[in-house]
């Protein structure tokens, strides 16, 4: 009647661990290692099934009895010995055949032996490292775990960091835009490579000060030094590499009060970097399209690209009237280069072509080469 009941699953294991067993298995510990259970689990385990008599113990350890073994022989159809269905003595069988039926009996014990110790020497070990992996992978679960807490207390954080970038951006491209429409139509554009001057202070300035005055603010500032910072930045940097001791030769004829000098070489070769980066050309009153001006998420960039371009437009690239005369202090590089201009030879000049050095050096960190559109 045994047959018909419902085992637990320790129970069968453990019918199952002593069935394959070839001899008595001697403690109860070695049982619960191999079955993988608590020792107190597999001590309730073993006295049931011993008070079933599935199950006896000598001096030599616990075995099954041969009623637990027709049990635990029902939990492993698949690896059960085969009975051959065949009543010898009710059938007249030659002799020949019943040696090779015998065989084939001794051969499907061999496989039934086969196959158990494939159980045990691959089944039973995956198992085992099943377990050994859920063990392994609980420190990896519970950092998920965490991750996943902190994840949405991170990510407002970043977005209340994202909302304050955009609004000092808004705020400082406004005040940039207000600068320059007061200084480009003097001649003068707010240079990247002025951070003394913060562009808060220079908008509060021009709201309170003449521009006039706030450009001889910044023509102070530049000194000799600072100017020679801003020469050695440009220098350093791919698309003016190349053009470096020009440049620095230009820069000593500044340092030397040779504005007349200076002023040319500098004008020349921001035009000449530009059109190696863009190529197109610096000085021309055409939109210029390739700057991609709102390729930017940043409004403040692309402020300074307008600004830049109104610059070009406005004042370097201004012509004038061949039959007419060139109204004294202008800053364009036409009537410098084609000699109509002759009283440039100043510092605040000088200076100007610097800082348009400068900006021509930022436009080109911002933009990647384009072909000739």
């Amino acid at each position: 009647m045994y047959e018909s009941r419902r085992r637990s699953k320790l129970q069968r294991r453990i019918l199952i661990y002593l069935y394959f067993a070839d001899k008595p298995v001697g403690t109860l510990q070695r049982i619960a290692d191999e079955v993988t259970a608590h020792l107190s689990s597999v001590s309730r385990s073993i006295k049931l099934l011993r008070d079933e008599g599935l199950i006896e113990k000598n001096s030599l350890g616990y075995r099954l009895t041969d009623k637990g073994k027709k049990s635990a022989s029902n939990f492993l159809p698949a690896f059960a010995p085969l009975q051959l269905a065949i009543d010898i003595p009710a059938v007249k069988i030659p002799e020949a055949f019943a040696a090779f039926l015998k065989n084939v009996q001794t051969a499907a014990g061999s496989w039934n032996k086969q196959m158990t110790a494939l159980y045990q020497t691959m089944l039973q070990p995956m198992e085992m490292l099943q377990k050994t992996y859920e063990k392994a992978m609980e420190p990896v679960r519970e950092f998920v775990k965490f991750l996943n807490e902190q994840i949405p207390h991170y990510a407002g954080i970043m977005n209340e960091i994202l909302v304050h970038l955009k609004e000092r951006d808004e705020e400082e491209a406004g005040m940039l835009q207000g600068i320059n429409k007061e200084l480009i139509p003097h001649g003068w554009i707010f240079s990247p490579s002025l951070p003394a001057f913060s562009i808060g202070e220079i908008y509060k300035q021009l709201k309170n000060k003449d521009a006039e005055e706030v450009i001889e603010t910044i023509t102070e500032y530049c000194s000799n030094q600072v100017c020679e910072e801003i020469i050695d930045s440009i220098c350093s940097k791919p698309g003016f590499s190349t053009r470096s001791q020009i440049i620095k030769d230009a820069f000593q004829a500044h340092c030397d009060r040779k504005y007349t000098l200076s002023v040319l070489v500098f004008l020349v070769q921001a035009g000449g970097a530009f059109i190696d980066h863009f190529e197109n050309e610096l000085y021309s009153t055409k939109k210029k399209r390739y700057l991609n001006k709102n390729n930017s998420s940043f409004r403040s960039i692309n402020i300074a690209i307008e600004s830049f371009e109104n610059f070009i437009r406005d004042v370097l690239a201004k012509s004038y009237d061949i039959r007419k005369k060139i109204p004294e202090g202008i800053f364009a590089r036409h009537p410098i280069i084609h000699g109509r201009s002759i009283d440039y030879g100043i510092k605040e000049n000088s200076i100007r072509a610097i800082l348009l050095l400068d900006y021509v050096s930022f436009i080109i960190s911002l933009q990647p080469k384009r072909e000739n559109e």
